[in-house]
């Protein structure tokens, strides 16, 4: 990806891998790590290095600009994107 606005354009979740788009997801939503482990199903430190590969990929320099990203391509219509991962968050969950 070449700059940040391409992520708010709703390109983040075909940037980022499945696991990265569900915590970036979680991380919208205002989730701790533990709370993103809990719910994925996975250790702290595994949601910690997803988050700190997901801001490299999305240029972002920190949580609070990931969630905003986040955000931001769901206002801007990438409810599609986002739907599907959201499916695919619930299916692991149950």
């Amino acid at each position: 990806m070449e700059s940040p606005e391409g992520a708010l354009k709703g390109e983040w979740a075909q940037v980022l891998s499945r696991r990265e788009a569900q915590v970036a997801l979680c991380i919208a939503e205002g989730c701790t790590n533990a709370i993103i482990g809990q719910r994925l199903g996975i250790r702290t430190r595994t949601v910690a290095a997803h988050v700190a590969s997901a801001k490299v990929k999305l240029r972002v320099k920190n949580r609070a600009h990931l969630a905003a990203v986040v955000m931001l391509a769901c206002a801007r219509g990438a409810p599609a994107v986002l739907g599907g991962l959201l499916r695919l968050q619930s299916q692991d969950a149950n």
